[in-house]
């Protein structure tokens, strides 16, 4: 019996003894796994912390772009000036899961200038809630100013259709004249013709019982804010305004702008009939010919004409006289031709119009009326006036008057307010879409800083 008794009590040592060690086995198992997860959950975290970095830094780009586009003191609260042409900031963003990211910004050349180009750094920091090293992510972009003429026509205040045969469209001066036969096929007509207002009232826009072959960019956030008893805004073959064609909440700055002060500049007072430039005369150094003129008066038959046959800048300082085309005269660019006319004047298009053989963009016209100075100013075209240019008056009344057997306009324009009346003629220019360098700031380049090298240049202004 004690034999028995001693194998029984082994046989029981050795079940527990058996299943202590699996218990160990699974203790250790377990703890690994536990272990395992744990670093798991960890490593996601910081991942999804890291990969929220990115976005996080994007957020002071966001916030940098607006300061520059919105400009004034205001516009900067909560930056400290660094340098005459730096700014810098910082803020927190929340991230969730009790973690907060830090964010310091940096904006070399933040009050940027025609000839400056703004550069914008980002840095965002956070320290995960599960411990570990902080991270860092470092966005840098650098901006450029779109183009002011990336539609056909814009107005500050309205743009209003009167009367029948109002019609917008476009075309691409690189392929060659309005409508003309295409290679391969088609005619270059397309239905890409666009206008814009910034006014949200109901209203604003105003397309009556026109046709703009294209889009329609407003303020407000529907489309209240265009009427029209028969309006079609659409694709070709529309018969009423598509809600597709219809863009909302559109935004745009036209700062002032100031005429140029050459070094090399001329003197003529009143322009009539001639040829410029003028034999004998020398150009400035970026090889335009400047005129300081005391107006444009051309009238008659159609022998009076204004001969532009180089790059020509004619500078109306005088508002009380401005530029004055009637009867069959005429402002005639020749295949050299590239004029850019600066006035705060009256201007009116009539007789023949002004001819240009080359594109809208060689033809300009920019107001140097200011917002503040609340003068007025009127800029008109009509008849059998001819226009193929660019014209930038964000403080001046545009008028487009149609009837004439030849009266067309072609290219850009913007204006305070834009009214085409009965059967006038807009074909907006596609290739103009980076002309005009005054549009706001966008994103030109983003670039990750991930090496140490690439961050040093901005250390010092970035950690603050």
């Amino acid at each position: 019996m004690k034999t028995q008794s001693h194998r029984l009590s082994s046989q029981r040592g050795s079940v527990l003894l058996l299943a202590l060690v699996f218990a160990i086995i699974i203790a250790l198992f377990l703890g690994g796994y536990l272990k395992l997860t744990v670093s798991s959950m960890d490593t996601a975290q910081r991942s999804f912390f890291y990969q929220s970095l990115l976005s996080t830094a994007d957020g002071g780009i966001e916030q940098a772009l607006w300061s520059v586009n919105t400009g004034g003191t205001s516009a900067w609260d909560g930056w400290s000036t660094v340098s005459p042409n730096g700014r810098r900031t910082t803020f927190d963003m929340d991230l969730g899961q009790n973690s907060t990211a830090h964010v310091n910004v940096w904006v070399e050349e933040a009050n940027p200038t025609s000839g400056t180009t703004p550069t914008i750094v980002a840095k965002a920091t956070v320290t995960p809630p599960g411990g570990g090293p902080p991270m860092e992510r470092w966005v840098k972009v650098t901006a450029r100013r779109q183009g002011a003429f990336t539609r056909g026509l814009v107005g500050r205040e309205s743009v209003t259709f009167n009367g029948n045969g109002v019609t917008v469209d476009s075309y691409n001066s690189d392929l060659g004249a309005y409508n003309a036969a295409l290679t391969g096929g088609g005619t270059n007509k397309y239905d890409h013709g666009s206008v814009g207002v910034l006014n949200a009232s109901n209203g604003a826009m105003s397309v009556g019982n026109g046709q703009v072959w294209g889009v329609a960019a407003i303020a407000a956030s529907d489309a209240t804010a265009i009427s029209g008893n028969h309006a079609i805004v659409g694709p070709y073959g529309s018969t009423d305004i598509v809600a597709s064609a219809v863009q909302t909440n559109f935004t745009a700055t036209f700062p002032d702008i100031s005429a140029p002060t050459p070094a090399v500049s001329y003197t003529v007072g009143a322009l009539g009939v001639t040829t410029l430039p003028r034999s004998g005369d020398l150009p400035n150094s970026d090889g335009y010919y400047y005129y300081n003129i005391s107006g444009i008066s051309l009238s008659g038959n159609a022998s009076k004409v204004l001969h532009i046959d180089d790059k020509v800048v004619l500078i109306n300082a005088n508002a009380l006289n401005g530029i004055s085309v009637t009867g069959q005269a005429s402002i005639s660019l020749g295949a050299q031709g590239d004029l850019q006319i600066y006035t705060a004047g009256t201007v009116s298009i009539g007789g023949n119009g002004v001819t240009n053989e080359n594109a809208p963009v060689k033809c300009a016209i920019w107001s140097t009326l200011t917002t503040a100075s609340g003068g007025s100013q009127s800029i008109s075209v009509s008849g059998n006036g001819v226009l193929s240019a660019v014209v930038y008056a964000p403080n001046a009344t545009l008028s487009l008057n149609g009837g004439g057997s030849g009266g067309a306009v072609f290219g850009s324009m913007i204006g305070k307010t834009i009214t085409l009346n009965g059967g006038a003629e807009f074909h907006y220019d596609e290739a103009l879409g980076s002309a005009g360098n005054l549009g706001a700031w966008t994103i030109q380049s983003w670039t990750e800083l991930s090496k140490a090298s690439e961050r040093a240049g901005y250390a010092s202004q970035l950690n603050f």
